[in-house]
């Protein structure tokens, strides 16, 4: 499945409802790939991607990548050392889904080891 065409039960608000500031946009995946790339993953864990385009969201529909980006990934962060929520909203054309989605697989791998114990462990049988 293409990135664009996930549609995530529920949605998840920008910012964090008990801080002011917590939202950052960026003008490309590739600015924000330059500070979050390399980010320890467990100081800036991401446990949420939406990717949005389109009228739905008050974005241009698709019409071929350009300059302009009309797509957005909205990227929730989570903080596990400080509890601090954050959001960040890219810019993102179609392209840049190659990248955007290497970049989500590994905090995908992190999210599936924190569940391990409770996705793996053998269930006790009824008596």
């Amino acid at each position: 499945m293409r990135l664009w065409e996930s549609d995530h039960p529920y949605y998840m608000n920008e910012g964090n409802y008990f801080k002011a500031g917590m939202h950052t946009v960026w003008e490309s995946l590739g600015l924000y790939l330059a500070e979050f790339a390399d980010a320890d993953i467990d100081y800036n864990l991401v446990i949420r991607w939406d990717w949005r385009e389109g009228e739905g969201w008050g974005l241009a529909n698709y019409n071929g990548c350009d300059a302009d980006r009309i797509g957005r990934l909205m990227i929730q962060m989570l903080g596990q050392r400080k509890a601090l929520l954050q959001s960040h909203e890219v810019k993102v054309c179609r392209d840049d889904e190659p990248k955007a989605r290497d970049y989500l697989e590994k905090h995908a791998a992190r999210i599936a080891e924190n569940w391990d114990p409770i996705r793996t462990e053998t269930k006790p049988v009824s008596a």
